[in-house]
């Protein structure tokens, strides 16, 4: 009933991150859960998605960390989405759950330690949270 995303560059994170970001859904107060944790945003993060969220998004957003790349949600929720593709997936995820009016909770799971990108690798990464944006207010 409940489908767990994590990100598979991680490093290290909390033993219990599975039942962190569940225990919301299992116990009804929450829909849809976007983890946060214990790390400052990445650079496309601070320099490319909050920036544009907050721009087309002002009213409905507020999410600390956007592309954490760790959710969880209703299996029911999922089958009412289309999933973007690579870098763009996460976020896009997150705005159609918003845009499906769903009770969305942000969850601090901790400490994490993701592995770093090349520059060329955060241009390509951009690009795709770009796209998926602005494809949710029909913007391209």
């Amino acid at each position: 009933d409940i489908v767990v995303f994590l990100d598979a560059d991680l490093k290290r994170c909390n033993g219990n991150i599975v039942n962190l970001l569940s225990d919301a859904i299992i116990s009804k107060n929450a829909d849809f859960v976007k983890a946060s944790f214990d790390r400052k945003g990445g650079r496309v993060t601070e320099l490319l998605a909050k920036p544009l969220i907050k721009i087309l998004y002002e009213d409905k957003f507020y999410f600390s960390q956007p592309l954490g790349g760790m959710i969880a949600g209703k299996v029911e929720l999922f089958r009412k989405i289309k999933f973007d593709k690579d870098y763009g997936v996460d976020i896009g995820i997150l705005l159609d759950m918003i845009e499906l009016g769903v009770n969305v909770q942000e969850i601090n799971i901790g400490k994490i330690e993701h592995n770093s990108k090349s520059l060329s690798d955060l241009s390509n990464m951009a690009e795709e949270v770009a796209r998926a944006i602005l494809k949710r207010k029909n913007i391209i």
